[in-house]
């Protein structure tokens, strides 16, 4: 009898079923007529200073007024362009803005001022009228003005008629649509009536991330108040939301209240991290660091809120900030340093410097890159002196980094000169292929050269592999040119899969001309390309290849091959991918693309994967596919993994899946669990072996 999946797969079934679940009826729309609404005959007669009569939009002519609008947006960009073109839509009416609105698909969401449009005309819809805005939104074919027009429209309803902005909820169908309404009007709310808000999105499951917004307004308007009603919250992620926004505009304000509310925190890691935050607002680099130093706290939580406030005083002051650095223990004054000298290296590169050498240790190992990279963009002599001057190790490599990295943006021909200048190790040859890249583009033959000059494969490799993206072609007639035959293997195998992948028929008939002992490396890196653009092509790339290399030194070649392909496919067919991995001929092909199959069916369908296993013929090929089966599915059933894992021919395997789905089911039903091993037929030593498991 066949293992069963069906109880996790139909547990499964009902999660998706319950995401899939649609309202069954239409919310009733409201009806508005957009000739007579609200306002419009009196806005189509107001002046906006000189902008009617300069108006480049014509009420009217909705193709017209549409140019005229992206004309704004070409000529002053979005930030600039967006005031124009809002005050310059207060000619228009409702009839016209809907004209407008309905016009936008002819440009397409690719057009640069699409979204800049949307917003000019909703953000002028609402303002004129909102509820007519509300109704074209909910019946438009473009998703995008539909959510734009609901938002600005229920947004601009919020700030007057509330009650009214709640009651147009029920005509949103659209789940996520709504909760954005929703969070809205809770937004117009916290203004006002912070509680109301507050017990508002309290009822609503998905108000994620919007604590933090309602306590900033409610921490700006009463600290203290917005500070007594966080213990209403109870889900920590709720309430870490609530206390970042608060800690965010009460600490500027009042760093010394707030910093006492946060030190009366029950929860360590709330008091942590609100202290913390309170103390990065301090600009005062005087006043904090008294206030710091009047603070309950040790070891780590002290560590973090030095760092925290020293990250923010470095900026606001650095001269007092380093004298209150000076002042600290030695293990604080340390810690600083390696989390901030980065930043001061960004001000003050050269001060940075200094402190570095003083208080040169492992952990500043970290910051020599940005440190040499700063100084490298101020004084790039200087820099060099100082990075000779250093003692081999991780720092001095670090520092060559950082150099290296500044140059070759800049002048990549001065980077390889500085690379040249030095006496490479493997960390600091690992910059070589960047610059290789940057040369290249600047100057082809001048990057070739070099790269040649290094006498490194892999560097040689990596640059063909840059070139192939632009050129294949001319990258492996390069390729070709390398005397050793290793170099040029490696470097056709990185190059061949980016031209499979600009040109499929070109780059098989290339691979057609090597040799027959290059091919089987090529073809393992070129097949996933290829069968992401053709699978048919893929298959028949495959299999013309393993009729003609099926000699042992290919067969590996031909199984990653095989992996590779099946890979890709199960993407989009893995059914056919698991059926044709059954009919490979080559045995290590067979096993190592039926193991493929199967664990990407078990990840998408892992009742319908076990199925498939289960018709397969006992032998290693199944085994392969048995053994992603039991992993995937012990820790959820147990049971079910169990009765796959006895199903296994290698006794030493089965034996070591057997402990290891024992292992896991024990912890949930160890009775359950003796009882399926003692019904299981074993040999004495194992079962002895496994019984001693569960009994520990």
């Amino acid at each position: 009898m066949k293992p069963s999946l069906a109880a996790p797969a139909l547990l499964l079934l009902g999660f998706a079923l319950g995401w899939l679940v649609k309202p069954t009826s239409e919310a009733p729309v409201p009806e508005t007529n957009l000739s007579s609404a609200p306002g419009a005959s009196v806005l189509e007669s107001t002046s906006f200073g000189n902008v009617q009569s300069n108006s480049p939009l014509s009420p009217g002519d909705t193709a017209k007024d549409l140019a005229a609008l992206i004309s704004i947006f070409e000529k002053d960009g979005h930030s600039n362009g967006y005031g124009r073109a809002y005050q310059h839509l207060y000619g228009l009416s409702t009839q016209d803005l809907l004209r407008l609105a309905e016009s936008l698909a002819s440009l397409g969401q690719r057009h640069r001022h699409y979204w800049s449009a949307i917003e000019a005309i909703t953000g002028r819809w609402a303002e004129l009228d909102p509820e007519s805005l509300f109704a074209h939104a909910l019946t438009s074919k473009d998703p995008n003005v539909k959510q734009r027009g609901i938002s600005q429209a229920i947004k601009s309803l919020a700030e007057g008629d509330r009650t009214r902005a709640r009651a147009l909820l029920s005509a949103i169908n659209d789940d996520e649509l709504r909760h954005q309404a929703s969070m809205l009007i809770v937004q117009a709310t916290a203004k006002d009536d912070p509680k109301a808000a507050l017990v508002a999105l309290q009822s609503d499951t998905k108000s994620r991330g919007e604590y933090n917004n309602l306590f900033r307004e409610w921490g700006t308007a009463a600290p203290q108040e917005a500070a007594a009603n966080l213990d209403s919250i109870t889900t920590l992620e709720d309430r870490r939301e609530a206390i970042q926004g608060l800690t965010q505009v009460w600490g500027p304000v009042d760093p010394q209240a707030a910093l006492a509310w946060s030190m009366s925190l029950n929860n360590r890691l709330e008091r942590s991290h609100a202290t913390q935050q309170i103390l990065a607002t301090i600009q005062d680099v005087r006043q904090g660091a008294t206030l710091l130093a009047n603070l309950d706290l040790a070891g780590r939580d002290r560590l973090e809120a030095i760092n925290a406030f020293a990250s923010t005083a470095i900026h606001s002051d650095i001269d007092s900030a380093l004298l209150w650095i000076e002042t600290l223990e030695p293990r604080e004054r340390s810690n600083v340093m390696a989390s901030q000298l980065s930043s001061i290296s960004q001000i003050d590169p050269e001060r940075a410097r200094q402190l570095f050498d003083e208080n040169m240790t492992p952990r500043l190992r970290g910051v020599a890159d940005n440190l040499a990279r700063n100084l490298a963009a101020k004084d790039l002599p200087g820099a060099r002196a100082w990075v000779e001057s250093l003692p081999p190790g991780n720092i001095k490599d670090r520092a060559i980094q950082g150099i290296v990295g500044q140059l070759q943006n800049a002048d990549p021909q001065s980077a390889a000169a500085y690379l040249d200048s030095i006496d490479l190790n493997s960390t600091t040859s690992s910059v070589a292929d960047n610059v290789a890249r940057r040369l290249f583009d600047q100057d082809r033959d001048a990057a070739l050269v070099w790269v040649e000059s290094k006498g490194n494969s892999e560097l040689t490799r990596d640059l063909l592999s840059h070139w192939s993206h632009q050129d294949p072609a001319a990258a492996a007639a390069y390729a070709a040119s390398l005397e050793d035959p290793s170099n040029q293997q490696s470097a056709l195998q990185s190059i061949m899969p980016n031209w499979a992948r600009i040109d499929p028929d070109e780059a098989i008939a290339y691979y057609n001309t090597l040799k027959e002992s290059d091919r089987p490396a090529v073809l393992q890196n070129m097949i996933g390309t290829i069968a992401n653009t053709n699978i048919d092509r893929a298959i028949d790339f495959y299999e013309s290849n393993a009729a003609t290399l099926a000699d042992e030194d290919s067969k590996h070649n031909l199984a990653q091959a095989a992996d590779n392909l099946v890979d890709t496919w199960a993407n989009f067919d893995v059914a056919a991918a698991a059926e044709w991995s059954a009919t490979l001929e080559i045995p290590e092909a067979r096993t190592q693309a039926i193991d493929e199959a199967a664990s990407a069916w078990i990840r998408q369908d892992s009742l319908a994967a076990s199925e498939w296993i289960g018709e397969l013929p006992e032998d290693p090929d199944r085994d392969a596919a048995v053994r992603q089966l039991v992993s995937h599915v012990q820790m959820d059933d147990p049971s079910a993994a169990f009765a796959w894992a006895i199903t296994l021919s290698e006794e030493g395997r089965r034996t070591k899946f057997l402990q290891g789905v024992l292992s896991q089911w024990k912890q949930t039903d160890p009775n359950v669990a003796l009882q399926a091993l003692q019904s299981a037929d074993l040999s004495n030593e194992d079962y002895n072996r496994l019984a001693k498991q569960l009994e520990e």
